[in-house]
């Protein structure tokens, strides 16, 4: 179908006017701009509620006729988004509709997703769920064929709408249901690439957990994740990105690389000088640790290197941290051997 021929076939109907974001509205507001929106709507034309959900257990979508007391929900492949669900529900109830929408007569299409009802009615041939699209307006065609039309509209979810709540209860029993029918729907582009990265990613996660080498790093960060940008002073930054690379240029890696004579810590002379010596381990340095510990707040089995280096806002920032290990190695003097290019 043409472009500009689309709007002829699908319009946009019915929607609820919120005064403001939903998130600050009551349930009641909500209610009332929904039930005005269906005020509109009129006798004569066949109303369909659809709804998609998405859990941990998967995915569903359903539609729900209540003139007809004609209901249907499937199951989705475990990789479908809920925009996937919410399209298809809208799509298989239309395409019902054009099976059984007497002739003349017109559908409104009521859904809670307004991300879907964009889809259709602004989409393109580039969305990502384009396929599914053009499902909807082939149904649609079908219809106008037949003297009708058709029309999309909009109200809030979970806000008490006997047929949104019908085809939402529906839609979420389908998701976790595993013996509701299975439909295959054909991927969109955006769901291809998360399904691609997630394998990709879980691939490289179970090389990462059994590799001999990096332990170190591994024990830093033993999840792979999307690197997190943290705004320091340069001279911090390297520090930090050092420390959690497990970098140093301490005696134990002089030695290595150096050929100096020994890599044993030349406080405690008891073991190989790492950073983890440095760190956690070295009986010399014990009442400095100490202070360090209390200022970032960890007690117990707290006192890790996950905890001690991680990105995430542990207990304290990480700048506290950057800060107060940069004391640490100040006063036990090894700072020079971390920071040094």
């Amino acid at each position: 179908m043409a472009p500009w021929q689309e709007d002829a076939v699908i319009q946009c109907g019915p929607c609820a006017m919120l005064p403001g974001r939903k998130a600050d509205i009551s349930k009641e507001a909500c209610f009332q701009a929904a039930t005005t929106a269906l005020q509109q709507v009129a006798s004569t034309d066949m109303v369909i509620y659809t709804d998609g959900s998405k859990t941990a257990a998967g995915t569903g979508a359903a539609f729900w006729v209540p003139s007809v007391l004609k209901e249907w929900s499937a199951t989705l492949p475990a990789w479908s988004g809920v925009l996937s669900a919410e399209l298809v529900a809208i799509r298989e109830g239309a395409e019902w509709a054009a099976e059984h929408l007497p002739p003349g007569a017109g559908l409104v299409i009521i859904s809670d997703s307004f991300s879907a009802l964009q889809v259709v009615l602004f989409g393109d041939h580039k969305s990502s769920s384009n396929e599914t699209r053009q499902d909807i307006y082939r149904a649609a065609i079908r219809i106008h064929q037949q003297g009708g039309k058709v029309e999309l509209g909009w109200i809030p979810s979970h806000c008490g709408v006997p047929g949104n709540e019908r085809a939402d209860k529906a839609a979420g029993a389908a998701a976790v249901d595993r013996s509701t029918l299975v439909q295959h729907e054909r991927p969109s582009k955006k769901e291809v690439a998360e399904q691609t990265e997630k394998t990709t990613r879980g691939a490289w996660q179970d090389r990462w957990n059994l590799q001999r080498l990096g332990r170190y790093r591994f024990e830093v960060e033993p999840t792979l994740s999307k690197v997190q940008r943290i705004f320091l002073r340069r001279p911090d930054d390297v520090m930090w990105r050092r420390l959690r690379m497990g970098v140093a240029r301490l005696a134990l890696w002089r030695s290595r690389v150096l050929r100096e004579p020994s890599g044993t810590c030349a406080a405690c002379h008891a073991a190989p000088e790492d950073l983890r010596h440095v760190l956690l381990d070295c009986p010399r340095w014990a009442a400095k640790r100490a202070a360090l510990w209390r200022t970032i707040k960890l007690t117990g089995d707290q006192q890790t290197l996950r905890n001690l280096l991680t990105n995430d806002q542990c207990v304290t920032s990480v700048k506290m941290r950057v800060r107060a290990i940069r004391d640490y190695l100040d006063s036990i003097k090894r700072r020079e051997w971390v920071c040094m290019i």
